[in-house]
């Protein structure tokens, strides 16, 4: 797809029941406690580790750069579902 910042690592996702919102650059960070904020469901969630080891406010992983309001994510092959095709 051309023009798309592309991640090859799966997305930090919402840990609420039900919710399943991505990290973004709208979600409230917390740089000095690591946690972040869903936009959508407004639970706080823990940076995973080899987020939390880095993230500051000048260096930004992909997904939480003003510009890169949409990504492509590569995800390998052993953690996608096989596709579902819905025919109405």
């Amino acid at each position: 797809t051309v023009g798309l910042q592309l991640a090859e690592y799966e997305p930090v996702m919402c840990a609420a029941d039900g919710c399943g919102a991505i990290l973004n650059p709208y979600s409230y960070i917390d740089y000095h406690s690591k946690i972040w904020t869903c936009n959508f469901c407004l639970r706080c969630n823990p940076f995973p580790a080899h987020y939390a080891d880095h993230i500051t406010e000048s260096n930004l992983p992909a997904e939480l750069l003003p510009r890169c309001t949409t990504l492509e994510y590569i995800i390998p092959q052993a953690s996608c579902a096989p596709p579902v095709f819905l025919l109405l």
